[in-house]
């Protein structure tokens, strides 16, 4: 997995997270006021990973999705896909919780 910090499409900084076949797997779910910020946020992310609950969600386009959440309430990462069966996403975000706190790019 490797994390992502730059500006989107719309010119504002965030970040995302990929596998190794450059899949999105994750992604901040917000902009942030600086790279900066958002590298902060990221490696956050990275460090509370294992800790964090992660809620399988119906995504508003269909099908399902995932959310970190971190005990404050406070969304720390969103999946980067909707999927169809909600096994899907469960499984989706065992695979980010395990392994991203071994993610480069930050």
């Amino acid at each position: 997995m490797i994390f992502r910090v730059t500006t989107g499409p719309d010119g504002a900084p965030s970040w995302w997270l990929y596998g190794a076949h450059v899949e999105l797997l994750a992604w901040a779910g917000r902009r942030y006021v600086s790279l900066e910020f958002a590298r902060t946020e990221a490696s956050a992310f990275r460090l509370a990973a294992l800790r964090v609950r992660y809620e399988i969600y119906p995504h508003p386009d269909g099908g399902w999705a995932w959310r970190a959440i971190e005990p404050v309430d406070n969304y720390m990462a969103y999946s980067g896909t909707s999927f169809v069966h909600q096994a899907e996403a469960r499984r989706a975000a065992r695979h980010v919780r395990r392994g991203v706190s071994h993610s480069t790019g930050l």
